[in-house]
């Protein structure tokens, strides 16, 4: 088995990838929980005091819930909403978490190491764990921009439904602004990001 160096700091490149994509993660925790609060109708300082977070796939049921408790109706697809956090999660997970290693030349790109899951079952041969057998995975340009397209997809579908929270709740007053532009460096086309 072949193992490849440890980098200890990666370049700008890829640290741009990883902060871009934790800080609209971050944005993304910050409505579901929003949601939560509004529904229960407490302020964010009693909602972070008395609330416990859960994984953002949990959040959709929860916020389901608390809508039907409050005889509203908001016609929305909770379920692709879960499946949508739970691969941004994995993705930013993945990418806060996860060594990076050199590629086999000085010219390829970084790898993430990836120890979660398993690999696909061979005939005859039982389950590999990637914790024992680790995935490098390649960090293409590609394969960033997908990651971070995940993170922002789920975003962008969870916008309508804070939208829709806030029109109900008591706190409206402060949801009058818009969402935040999801585009840090507007004017750039999608195949720059």
């Amino acid at each position: 088995m072949k193992t490849s160096p440890v980098v200890a700091v990666i370049d700008d490149h890829y640290a741009l990838l990883v902060g871009k994509v934790i800080s609209l993660y971050a944005y993304e925790e910050w409505m579901l929980r929003d949601m939560v609060y509004r529904l229960l109708h407490i302020g964010p300082k009693q909602g972070r005091l008395s609330v416990r977070d859960c994984r953002a796939k949990d959040y959709p049921e929860l916020i389901s819930t608390l809508i039907d408790l409050a005889n509203v109706a908001v016609k929305y697809d909770f379920d692709a909403l879960t499946k949508l956090l739970d691969e941004a999660e994995t993705n930013r997970n993945m990418l806060a978490h996860s060594v990076w290693l050199k590629g086999d030349h000085d010219a390829a790109p970084l790898h993430i190491q990836v120890t979660k899951g398993s690999w696909p079952k061979q005939p005859y041969k039982p389950k590999v764990s990637k914790r024992v057998n680790p995935e490098g995975r390649e960090m293409t340009d590609e394969y960033s921009l997908y990651l971070y397209d995940v993170v922002e997809t789920a975003v962008r579908a969870t916008i309508p439904l804070w939208n829709a929270v806030c029109e109900m709740t008591e706190r409206s007053e402060e949801c009058s602004q818009q969402p935040p532009s999801l585009d840090p460096n507007p004017g750039r086309n999608q195949a720059e990001r």
